[in-house]
């Protein structure tokens, strides 16, 4: 079982995947109006709990500008708006 929690600011995939009408099995957090901050998973069989927190820079416009998981950077993103 999954939980997830999620910030106040604009996920800037949303609309993308909307469009492509592309998903991959586990990232439905893609389609969310917001950016995914935490994930709860908890193991059915055994009860085992694993907890992954996503810490997020945001730019002007509020939209991520780079990430971190597990105190490692994943993500710099950059953006071109039209």
């Amino acid at each position: 079982m999954n939980e997830y929690q999620y910030d106040n600011n604009p996920n800037p995939f949303k609309r993308l995947y909307t469009i492509q009408g592309t998903l991959f099995d586990g990232q439905e957090h893609l389609l969310s109006t917001n950016n995914r901050t935490k994930v709860t998973v908890t193991y059915p069989a055994n009860g085992k709990v694993v907890v992954l927190d996503y810490t997020f820079k945001y730019n002007v416009d509020g939209y991520p500008k780079d990430g971190f998981y597990s105190n490692r950077r994943a993500l710099d993103m950059q953006y071109k708006c039209r």
